[in-house]
């Protein structure tokens, strides 16, 4: 029966809930976001890079030859500058900083970088670029980890192939720390080498926490690695959270709950119907002296009674007398006579005698030699004689008032699945409605992370405004459109670069059309928004131009919107006015702020450093942009992540209860749902059948439906019926055949009717 199936599946459950729900878990929200951080902070110092590289690129194609060292020495970016021969490496002329090319490889067929570290800690990358004419082009410029302020116990370090330590932020590791020391060494190993990943470090003894390193490699585009890995530290408990055993409990209800719905099940659906079978299997088979047994279930008990009635309907009918001449055994009624031959059998050989006496008239009692000898007449299986059992009336006043008593099975089957329902819905309330706590060390992962990507925006738009004053400088007016065509192709920052001249109408330009309304450039460089309304926010770069106009270029939102998704959450960039400019998820541009404690959050981190809070539920990280021209914008960039999303032990026991929970709601939907379609709903009509029988209906014909034993009960009081309206001849153990079921089927040719004579003979 289904019932024994989802006992089964439900003790299964018992078994993963008390598994998955009192697992012990590490936090791994502190590590992913450690990971995205320096993956963040790699990724952004090789954009650097490669943004240089380009620089380089389109210095070389706009100088002219003779004064290009000239110009690059005007950039500030470039601390040194050498030309040299490209085969023997002899060096042409140089200005600035000596450029150690003995990083650089062998072979530069187009461009090539290398790192430098200086004496003083920092680090210099070397840039070479092929010339059209065999001779090549080298700059040195410094470059350094993120400018992000790295807190609550972390640190963000830039290391070399062999662990030499570049530039670093945050809390850096001691160096008694040799564990520490030994998981770096490691990591700049492997992040060198183009890989990412975690390390776990092993407690040390009664210490609290234990050590965990992230790293990542530093790959420019195009270039691939370029031999420095970005690695981050910090310190997370040594101890595992979560999973405090607390799946003993739901598990060990859900056990009783089961047990409970299926001895329900069984004791009032189950058992009922197996035992209202056998008694209708019992009368319909032509027992009438059966006792039939009354189950405490509503439904089983009204197809009970009118069974009971049909068999003491058929009972008093065959022993109902019929005056007819003659005395033999022809003269007889065949339904007292097939009545009275079964009683003699169950009767243990004395048969009852016929109902039609040929002497008195009237019916004759049992024999005085059986009366002497102390037999009962007509005794049933069951030890109740005929004669004890309790009139017609009697049973069907008892069938009127007590057939309708009783608990109903479809209730029985509800309470089993409510029952399982409520077992879920308590986990749902107990364990998976729990909110999560972030730990401070998680909150200050997040706080790092979302400052990494705010300082990835932030130098973005400052390079592209460097990268911009960089051609105007290295350009003469005839080639200027040429180079801010080759600056739109190599750097992907820009969706469009132009001139305007000084009303700020646009001359020709290169990418898409350009969004900037028309109006006169301002008189310095910088980075500015064009308006505070409209469809999207428009972000550009100018650079006055000599003789009159701006050299403009509009950054790329989709560019921007990359940089932010750096930051844990839905990130967003604000301006002044706590307007979206851009953000990771769908939004309005210039839509406002207005939530309370984004605004206060905003504020705070406009007056000082970085700031981190969870306010109802969901972690809320502001970090203001301060270095260079957009540090004078006044933007900010706010970050949304619920605790939820976190990859907390806690929010994993949470997943983990929702899922048993939904298990369990199914698990009961398949109990109720099988048990009301397959018996409760059949068993009703049934029962509706049979009160309409008890009461005397016996016009309707009842068709069984079902293969199982329901239909075999509806075959049965259908032959009850037809036995009430025929006669107990319409009973199934005179109407079966004799033989086995082996024997061949032969068609018996109709037996004309016995003459005159012949019946005169019989006679």
């Amino acid at each position: 029966m289904p019932a024994t199936a989802v006992l089964v599946l439900l003790v299964l459950l018992a078994g993963v809930c008390a598994l998955l729900l009192s697992v012990r878990e590490t936090d791994t929200a502190v590590a992913e976001s450690q990971r995205e951080l320096v993956t963040a902070a790699g990724q952004s110092l090789g954009a650097s890079i490669s943004q240089n590289a380009g620089d380089l690129r389109v210095a070389a194609a706009a100088a002219k030859s003779g004064d290009l060292l000239a110009r690059l020495g005007k950039v500030r970016k470039w601390r040194g500058a050498a030309v040299l021969d490209a085969k023997t490496r002899k060096l042409i002329a140089s200005t600035g900083e000596q450029v150690p090319l003995e990083v650089l490889p062998p072979v530069i067929t187009d461009t090539a970088v290398g790192p430098v570290p200086s004496r003083d800690g920092t680090l210099r990358i070397v840039t070479a670029v092929a010339l059209p004419d065999g001779r090549l082009l080298a700059a040195v410029s410094a470059t350094s980890l993120s400018d992000a302020v790295i807190s609550g116990g972390q640190a963000l370090l830039l290391t070399t192939a062999g662990g030499q330590i570049l530039d670093a932020h945050g809390a850096v590791p001691a160096p008694d720390d040799q564990a520490t020391a030994a998981l770096v060494a490691r990591a700049a190993k492997a992040g060198a080498a183009g890989e990412s990943g975690v390390l776990d470090g092993p407690a040390r003894d009664s210490a609290p926490d234990r050590p965990v390193v992230a790293y990542a490699p530093v790959a420019a585009a195009g270039l691939g690695p370029v031999g420095l890995a970005a690695v981050g530290v910090l310190r997370v408990p040594a101890h595992p959270a979560g999973g405090d055993g607390g799946g003993a409990l739901p598990a060990v209800v859900l056990l009783a709950v089961a047990v409970g719905g299926f001895l329900l099940v069984r004791g009032t659906v189950v058992t009922p119907v197996l035992r209202l079978r056998a008694d209708a299997l019992a009368v319909a088979g032509g027992d009438l002296d059966h006792a039939v047994r009354f189950p405490r279930a509503r439904e089983p008990r009204r197809i009970a009674a009118a069974i009971e009635h049909c068999a003491r309907t058929i009972r008093a009918a065959a022993s109902a007398p019929r005056a007819r001449a003659g005395d033999d055994w022809h003269g007889v009624d065949r339904a007292a006579r097939t009545y009275r031959l079964k009683a003699a059998a169950h009767g243990g050989g004395t048969a009852v005698s016929s109902p039609v006496d040929k002497s008195a008239g009237k019916s004759a009692g049992s024999s005085a030699a059986d009366k002497s000898a102390g037999k009962s007449v007509g005794k049933s299986p069951v030890g109740k004689s005929v004669a004890d059992r309790e009139p017609e009336a009697d049973v069907r006043a008892r069938g009127g008032r007590l057939a309708w008593r009783g608990l109903s099975v479809g209730v029985a089957v509800g309470v089993a699945a409510v029952g399982i329902l409520g077992w879920s819905a308590g986990v749902v309330v107990t364990i998976a409605d729990r909110e999560a706590a972030a730990p401070d060390s998680v909150v200050s992962s997040l706080r790092n992370q979302t400052a990494g990507a705010g300082d990835a925006v932030q130098r973005s738009l400052n390079d592209g405004l460097a990268d911009l004053r960089a051609v105007v400088t290295l350009t003469d007016p005839d080639t200027l459109a040429a180079a801010l065509d080759l600056l739109r192709a190599t750097q992907p920052r820009y969706r469009s670069v132009y001139v305007v001249d000084d009303k700020g109408q646009v001359g020709t330009y290169t990418g898409r059309p350009p969004l900037r309304a028309q109006a006169p450039p301002p008189a310095d460089s910088g980075v500015r928004q064009d308006a505070d309304h409209g469809r999207v926010a428009v972000l550009y770069a100018h650079v006055p131009l000599p003789g009159g106009g701006a050299a403009i270029g509009e950054f790329d939102l989709d560019r921007i919107t990359d940089l932010l998704g750096r930051g844990p959450g839905t990130v967003r960039l604000l301006d002044s006015g706590s307007r979206t400019l851009a953000a990771t998820g769908g939004y309005v541009a210039f839509a406002e702020v207005t939530d309370g404690h984004l605004r206060r959050g905003v504020a705070d981190a406009a007056a000082g450093d970085p700031v981190a809070r969870v306010e109802e539920g969901t972690v809320v990280v502001a970090a203001a942009l301060r270095k260079g021209a957009v540090g004078e914008l006044g933007w900010s960039v706010l970050a949304e992540k619920p605790v939820g999303d976190l990859a907390l032990a806690d929010n994993t026991v949470r997943r983990l209860a929702l899922f048993v929970a939904l298990v369990g709601v199914l698990l009961a939907v398949l109990l109720f749902g099988w048990h009301h379609f397959v018996v409760v709903r059949p068993l009703r009509a049934l029962a509706d059948q049979a009160d309409r029988l008890a009461a005397g209906d016996t016009a309707g014909v009842l068709y069984p439906q079902r293969h199982d034993e329901i239909g075999t009960v509806t075959s049965c009081l259908e032959i009850c019926r037809q036995g009430v309206v025929d006669g107990a001849g319409r009973l199934g153990e005179v109407r079966r055949p004799t033989g086995s079921a082996t024997e061949v089927t032969v068609l018996m040719a109709p037996v004309d009717p016995p003459t005159e004579r012949v019946r005169v003979r019989l006679r």
